[in-house]
């Protein structure tokens, strides 16, 4: 009976150590994993974000760069275009001239303003003083209702030839539509003072004078443009 007591203690001291040691040696595998490879794991994820971060960045200024070059670019060929103009003899130029012309009043004819505006900013670039440019490429702007850049270019023809007919007129179509009247008279009379058989101007004397609530100087104007 003795005998049986003690083999009964040694097998529970025998199973009571194994467990501590399996125990002991769970926990420092888990130290292990916790301590090195979570660390590493965590370095990874870190590094990808950091990586990833650094690519969008690129990305991001690569865009803005490329849009900037684009600007630099045409900037460039524009400064190119007129010093290569300034060496070119009167009649290529003239021969350009005619050419962009033809390609601004297509534009107008097709109701393409913004490719007309293109074509008379690059024409007004290459010959600033010329008033009939300046009077076109106003005469666009109004077709884009930019009634304000349009009175600038019919100043600009007005500056370089104060007998300029047309550009008054236009200029006054322009103030009829910012609603000042006033000016709008002076211009449209000028222009009838240059040009007696003018029908445009007289048309816009009427719709000016309507606007104004003068119905009689309105007919009788109106009757004169026809």
């Amino acid at each position: 009976m003795k005998k049986d007591s003690f083999s009964g203690w040694t097998m529970f001291w025998a199973i009571s150590i194994a467990v501590i040691i399996f125990l002991f040696a769970f926990q420092e595998i888990m130290d292990f994993f916790q301590g090195s490879g979570g660390g590493s794991s965590q370095k990874i994820f870190s590094e990808g974000i950091e990586r990833d971060s650094k690519i969008i960045e690129h990305e991001t200024f690569s865009g803005s760069d490329k849009k900037f070059s684009e600007d630099d670019d045409k900037n460039s060929e524009l400064k190119k275009n007129l010093e290569e103009a300034q060496n070119l003899s009167e009649e290529e130029k003239r021969a350009i001239l005619e050419q962009k012309i033809s390609e601004g009043e297509k534009s107008v004819s097709e109701g393409d303003y913004q490719a007309a505006l293109k074509t008379y900013n690059e024409l007004v670039e290459l010959n600033p003083n010329d008033e009939n440019l300046r009077k076109n490429r106003g005469d666009v702007h109004q077709n884009l209702k930019n009634y304000s850049g349009a009175i600038e270019d019919y100043d600009a023809a007005i500056q370089l030839n104060s007998d300029f007919a047309f550009a008054y007129c236009s200029r006054g179509a322009s103030y009829i539509k910012l609603g000042n009247y006033e000016q709008a008279l002076k211009d449209l009379n000028k222009a009838v003072e240059l040009k007696p058989d003018y029908k445009e101007a007289y048309k816009n004397l009427s719709i000016c004078y309507r606007a104004l609530g003068d119905n009689e100087k309105a007919q009788i104007f109106s009757e004169m443009a026809k």
